[in-house]
Parts: structure tokens; sequence; C-alpha cells
């Protein structure tokens, strides 16, 4: 017998079809779903990406951003050009007390990093930066607002008001002004609430394990 027939890797075509388990076909009812879901997958996708600018692609978009934006389908062909803002900026929230005092959070800014930290906290840049304060995620903005209530939370003083600030200021032409350096940053003159959030007690109890009155 020669080496290729006594061993087990080399198969004939009849053994190859017999040789692994056998699997029974899928129902049909999870096929339907399955097709459901790259029809629409599709859909979505392609209305993001088509290139007209109606009344009818927008009432598409508003209806289906949502599903995108939570569950990460939305596309962005920026691999070899990123679209470069022409502004500076940084998110802060103010949160005040039952007392009527206020405490101002500032998210993490990357330009206040050294290198080893903007490496480290990149996906809270990607958050708190490039995500949470734009339009098209407003949906996730009580989420980030209950988050901070929470962490925020005495029960002699719980906060009762989140207000998120977005802090701007227009970049200078580089043209016309010349390049600015990093260790000089632009001061965020403008600032716009773009959010605000009443703390309900309920969530603050729930957040640290207490039962509210």
């Amino acid at each position: 017998m020669s080496e290729r027939e006594s061993s087990p890797t080399y198969l004939s075509v009849e053994e190859a079809l017999n040789h692994a388990a056998f699997r029974s076909a899928q129902p049909a009812l999870w096929k339907g779903f399955l097709n459901f879901f790259m029809v629409f997958y599709m859909f979505c996708v392609g209305c993001q990406l088509i290139e007209l600018d109606n009344d009818w692609r927008r009432g598409i978009i508003e209806h289906t951003w949502p599903f995108m934006a939570a569950l990460g389908w939305y596309q962005n062909w920026s691999l070899f050009s990123p679209y470069v803002r022409h502004i500076s900026y940084h998110e802060t929230a103010i949160i005040t007390f039952a007392d009527g005092t206020t405490r101002i959070y500032e998210y993490p800014r990357m330009d206040q990093m050294s290198i080893v930290e903007r490496f480290r906290r990149e996906k809270l840049r990607k958050m708190f930066g490039d995500d949470m304060p734009w339009e098209g995620y407003s949906q996730f903005l009580p989420v980030f607002a209950r988050h901070l209530a929470r962490s925020s939370f005495t029960k002699e003083n719980p906060p009762v008001q989140i207000s998120y600030v977005f802090n701007v200021v227009e970049t200078p032409d580089p043209n016309e002004h010349g390049v600015q350096p990093r260790s000089k940053p632009l001061q965020h003159t403008d600032k716009k609430i773009t959010f605000v959030y009443q703390v309900r007690a309920k969530e603050l109890y729930s957040g640290q394990g207490l039962r509210g009155e």
C-alpha cells in the first residue's frame, strides 16, 4: 500500500463527501430572517452613500440612522483623505445640584495629553470627541448624562440637571496666519449649550444600589 493510500489526509472524492458530519438545512424562518437582514442592511447603507440631496433621501435617513449609529453600520470613506475640521473644540458638562451649586466636568482632551496618554485613551477621543458632540449621535446623550449624574451623586446633595456645553473656536487659515503651534492651543471662546437633561431621583438611587423614597 502506498503512502497516499494509507494516509488519512488523502481521501477520495466519495470519501470526502461522507467525511464531515452531516448538518441539516437551516429552518426556512431563519433563512428568511437572514435574507431580510441583508436586504435591510444594504438598503440603509445604500441610502446613506447615494449621491442625492432631496427630501426622499433625507426622510429615509432620518428613520434608518438610529439603527446605523447603534449597530455601527455607517460608512465614512476617509481612509486616505480624512475630513479636516476647520474648528478646534472640546466638550464640557455643567452639573447642577439640588442646593443650586454647579460643577463643571471636562471630558478628556487629547491636545492636553502626552503621546502615551493619547495612545491609551484613543477610544475616549473617539467617543467624546468624534461622536458625542455631533447631531447624529444625540440619541446617546441621555446615557452619558445619567452616567455623569450617578458619578457625582451624594445623598445629601444629589445632582438635578446635566447641561452639555460645546466649546469651540474657528481655526485660523494657515495660509494667512501661519500654522498654529501645538504648544499654544487655541482658546475655545465660543460656547453653546447643546443638551439639557433633567435628572430623575429614581435613576440616581438605582445607580447607587439604593432604594428611592
